[in-house]
């Protein structure tokens, strides 16, 4: 057997087998769970408000914390419950796979982890300690701590029914379209059905006349043969409901407002989908981004995301109140966050 330099010999308990068992179910999710819309809508939301962030700091901070560095974060902490970037010298790793070493206690600053970065032509294998690594997560089991679990991990039976659903309609929506053309079963010779049929089909959607069907007793009446029947996909309405709701509830478990996503909903519902989606999932996610920078990376670094449309007016009603009251204006601005700083 080939050794690999960087592995070690495994002792194994039963211990550490059940672990590795409830390790494998806490961080599985359907493939197809993935797939659905209502997982992409969310996971590209939240990637492109991350991307909008404005960094504060260092410039080597700047040239290394890319739009596409926080959008990347933002999609995996949806799609995989976590991600996880080697600090390297100039610019950060992502980790294509990665797992923490057996032997570490809680304290995470002895925690190493092995992360496995891909290329075209190949991949990298590294061990690294734990203030070389950026570990971010959704959320975790408080029995598994190194194991990211996301809102498709948390939600998995809500990520079923939307993968069902949608992988029904799916199927349904590949059913062959044709139609079908009944012929009568006696009183035509072969030359009168051949003529008819070549017309019906040479027609395209056309309208075409034909003495044939218009011979003695052979007059087509809405009872007779020569009728059209649709084959097709059926597109129940339960089917489609459960689909739209399955949409909504996976939205629901990353936070996310459904009317944020609604067709036809009007531009107030909307704007108030924003707001709420902003405050209450980019702000805190950019808060947790923001404080294992300033740890791992340097504590001069501060994450900013433009707010004015989330809550102008309820902060301007605010400002309002207060200089009625007797503040001054700019400590009133200061209060609610519009002011330069």
């Amino acid at each position: 057997m080939i050794r690999m330099p960087w592995r070690k010999p495994e002792k194994r308990s039963y211990t550490s087998s059940i672990l590795s068992a409830v390790f494998q179910h806490a961080t599985t999710v359907s493939a197809d769970a993935g797939k659905i819309g209502g997982v992409e809508a969310g996971a590209g939301f939240v990637a492109r408000a991350l991307a909008g962030a404005r960094i504060e700091g260092p410039e080597w901070a700047k040239a290394m914390l890319t739009p596409m560095v926080f959008s990347q974060i933002g999609r995996s902490l949806i799609r995989r419950g976590g991600s996880v970037w080697a600090v390297e010298p100039d610019m950060l790793t992502e980790a294509s796979y990665w797992n923490f070493e057996e032997g570490a206690n809680s304290n995470r600053s002895g925690w190493r982890c092995r992360v496995t970065d891909n290329g075209p032509h190949g991949s990298r294998v590294r061990v690294l300690p734990y203030d070389r690594i950026l570990f971010l997560a959704w959320g975790h089991d408080p029995a598994l701590p190194w194991a990211p679990s996301g809102p498709l991990q948390f939600a998995s039976t809500t990520a079923a029914l939307a993968s069902n659903a949608e992988r029904a309609l799916s199927h349904e929506a590949a059913t062959p379209v044709s139609s079908v053309v009944e012929i009568p079963a006696e009183g035509w010779s072969d030359d009168e059905l051949a003529s008819v049929k070549s017309k019906i089909t040479a027609a395209e959607g056309r309208l075409f006349f034909s003495d044939t069907l218009k011979t003695g007793d052979k007059n087509i009446d809405p009872d007779s043969p020569w009728r059209q029947r649709h084959i097709g996909p059926m597109m129940m309405k339960e089917l489609n409901e459960a689909a739209r709701d399955g949409f909504q509830r996976a939205l629901a478990s990353m936070g996310l407002p459904p009317d944020l996503f609604q067709h036809g909903a009007n531009s107030q519902g909307q704007k108030e989908a924003a707001r709420r989606a902003h405050l209450n999932v980019i702000l805190p996610l950019g808060e947790m981004i923001e404080h294992e920078l300033r740890v791992k990376l340097d504590g001069g670094i501060r994450l900013k995301f433009e707010t004015y449309f989330a809550d102008l007016v309820g902060r301007s009603m605010v400002v309002e109140k207060l200089v009625n009251s007797g503040v001054a204006i700019n400590v009133a601005l200061s209060a609610v966050g519009l002011d330069d700083d």
